[in-house]
C-alpha cells in the first residue's frame, strides 16, 4: 500500500512538470500581456476580451490558531495548531504567466473547458505556513499514540470562473507547491510560545520539543492540484450590486497531491451583503479559497452577515499524517471520512474598503484511525479591496 501511495505521488509531480513544460511552450508563442482576442490567446479568453477587474484588486492576511477566541475557548495547541499567510488577487497573475502551470494542468484534466465557458475569471496568489502537532509538546520522543508533527510552507495559484449570465455558478482550480518538513514552522511556534510565557508569567505554553520528529523532517517538495464547482441553491439572486439578505450554496471538489480526497460543501450567509457566494470563502488557509475583492465591479457598500458551512470529505491520502517520499519517524493512518465546519461573522467597511472575517466556530472531526478527538480553532482574515492597474485603461 505504501509503495502504491508513493507511485501515485510521483505521478502527481510528473503531471505538474508536464504542465509547466506545456505552459512554457505556449508562453513562448504568446503576445505581450493585456487584453487579447481569443484567436490569439489560448485558454485565456472567450469570444472577445477576458474580463479584467484590474492588475491588482485586493490584498489579504489571515491567521488561524486555537489561541484566538472560539467556541469553548480552550487553547488546546494540538492537531492544526496554527496557520497564517498572505494573498493577492488580480489579472497580473495571468499576464505575468504565474498561472501558466495551472492552465496546463487544467487542459490535462478537462477543467480548461469549464474555465472557457465564461470570460469572467479571477486569479489569486497565496503564500501560507501551517503547522500540526500532537497533544503533548514538552517531550522530544515520538508520541506513537498521537498524530505526528507536520508542516507545509508553500504557495498556490487559483483560478475562478463565474457564469457571467446568472452569476449563480462558479468553477475553480488551484495548483499549490511547497515543502514538507522545514524547521521554520517549528521555530515560529517556539518564538510564539516564549512570547506568550513572558506576557502571561505562566509556565505554559511549553516549547515544542518534538519538531525533529515531524513528517519529512529536513524538507521535501510537495504539490497539490484541486478542482471544484459551486452554485447557488437557495436565497436571493446573485449578481453585481444586488442587495442580498440570505444565500445558500452547495458544490463539490476533488484534490490530488499531499491531500487526496473528494468532498461536498454547503455554505449559508444571513444578513446584509452585496457580494456573491463565490466572492466569499473563509477557508483561506486550506487552499487560498478567498476570491479577494471585486475591484471596479462592486459598488462599495457596507456588509454585515453571519455565515456557516459544512464540508464532508472522503480521504484517500494525507501526507501530513502518512508521510511522503522520505522516511518519517512516526506516521498514522487517516480516517476515510472526515468533516470540517465553519461559522462566524463578517463585515465590509466601504469607506476604507476593508473586509474583516472572524471565525469562532471552526473545526474538524477526528482525522486518524484510533483518534476520537475533534479539534476547534479561531481565525481572523482581513482583506483590503481596491483595484489597481499597471496598464492604461
Amino acid at each position: 500500500m505504501e509503495a502504491y501511495v508513493r507511485v501515485r505521488l510521483l505521478c502527481v509531480f510528473l503531471l505538474v512538470c508536464a504542465a509547466c513544460f506545456d505552459a512554457d511552450t505556449v508562453s513562448a508563442q504568446a503576445p505581450p500581456p493585456g487584453p487579447i482576442a481569443q484567436s490569439d490567446q489560448q485558454d485565456d479568453s472567450l469570444n472577445g476580451l477576458e474580463f479584467d477587474d484590474g492588475s491588482v484588486t485586493a490584498f489579504a492576511g489571515f491567521f488561524e490558531n486555537d489561541l484566538l477566541k472560539h467556541l469553548g475557548s480552550v487553547n488546546q495547541d494540538r492537531n492544526y495548531t496554527y496557520g497564517f499567510g498572505f494573498q493577492v488577487s488580480g489579472s497580473f497573475i495571468r499576464k505575468s504567466r504565474l498561472s501558466a502551470p495551472l492552465s496546463g494542468l487544467d487542459r490535462l484534466t478537462g477543467m480548461g473547458r469549464a474555465h472557457q465557458s465564461s470570460p469572467r475569471r479571477y486569479y489569486t496568489l497565496t503564500t501560507l505556513f501551517t503547522g500540526y502537532t500532537p497533544d503533548t509538546l514538552n517531550t522530544s520522543e515520538p508520541i506513537t499514540t498521537d498524530r505526528p508533527y507536520a508542516s507545509i510552507v508553500g504557495g498556490s495559484v487559483r483560478r475562478l470562473t463565474v457564469d457571467e449570465v446568472t452569476f449563480d455558478r462558479a468553477w475553480s482550480s488551484e495548483l499549490a507547491v511547497g515543502a514538507l518538513g522545514l524547521n521554520v514552522v517549528g521555530d515560529l511556534q517556539t518564538v510564539n510560545h516564549r512570547w506568550n510565557r513572558r506576557r502571561s508569567g505562566k509556565e505554559t505554553p511549553y516549547d515544542p520539543l518534538g519538531w525533529h520528529n515531524q513528517i519529512s523532517h529536513g524538507g521535501e517538495p510537495t504539490a497539490l492540484y484541486r478542482a471544484g464547482y459551486e452554485q447557488r441553491l437557495l436565497g436571493d439572486e446573485s449578481g453585481p450590486n444586488v442587495r442580498k439578505h440570505w444565500q445558500i450554496s452547495g458544490g463539490a471538489e476533488a484534490s490530488v497531491g499531499y491531500y487526496t480526497n473528494i468532498g461536498a460543501l454547503s455554505r449559508a450567509r444571513l444578513g446584509w451583503f452585496s457580494s456573491d457566494f463565490w466572492e466569499f470563502s473563509p477557508n483561506a488557509s486550506q487552499n487560498g479559497n478567498q476570491n479577494l475583492g471585486s475591484g471596479k465591479r462592486r459598488r462599495p457598500t457596507w456588509e454585515l452577515f453571519a455565515f456557516g458551512g459544512l464540508r464532508p470529505k472522503l480521504v484517500g491520502y494525507n501526507a501530513l499524517l502518512q508521510g511522503q517520499f522520505r522516511e518519517s519517524v512516526h506516521t498514522v493512518t487517516p480516517r476515510r471520512l472526515v468533516a470540517e465546519w465553519e461559522g462566524g461573522v463578517a463585515a465590509f467597511i466601504p469607506w476604507i474598503r476593508i473586509q474583516i472575517v472572524a471565525q469562532f466556530a471552526q473545526g474538524r472531526s477526528p482525522e486518524y484511525t484510533g483518534s476520537r478527538r475533534s479539534h476547534a480553532w479561531g481565525s481572523l482574515l482581513v482583506v483590503y479591496s481596491r483595484s489597481f492597474s499597471t496598464v492604461p485603461q
